[in-house]
């Protein structure tokens, strides 16, 4: 089953007839790659939310370094979920955090 390019979740009726649906990216990795993926995708107005499996993000980088970009990214409003990994994508866009991975 193919992974659509974007999903979309429904949040209301919209105010003042607008629509009011919601696009919606989960991002497997914190890396290098996933956070600007992550930020071109905000810039575009979808909901982010970053999976990483590792205990920080940006591995490689040291743990006081990670911890600021960190808060920041938090504060932007990203859904950040560290020390997990992903289980599987549904067909239908739903997404949960169960403790064994978002799925």
């Amino acid at each position: 089953e193919k992974i659509p390019d974007e999903c979309t979740t429904c949040h209301g009726n919209g105010v003042n007839g607008e629509d009011d649906t919601k696009k919606h990216a989960v991002i497997a990795g914190a890396g290098f790659v996933g956070l600007e993926m992550m930020e071109q995708l905000m810039r575009r107005g979808f909901e982010v939310t970053v999976v990483e499996m590792l205990p920080q993000i940006l591995g490689p980088v040291d743990v006081e370094m990670a911890a600021i970009v960190e808060k920041d990214i938090i504060r932007k409003g990203v859904n950040l979920v560290t020390g997990d990994g992903i289980n599987a994508f549904l067909p239908n866009g739903d997404e949960t955090v169960n403790g064994g991975g978002v799925t």
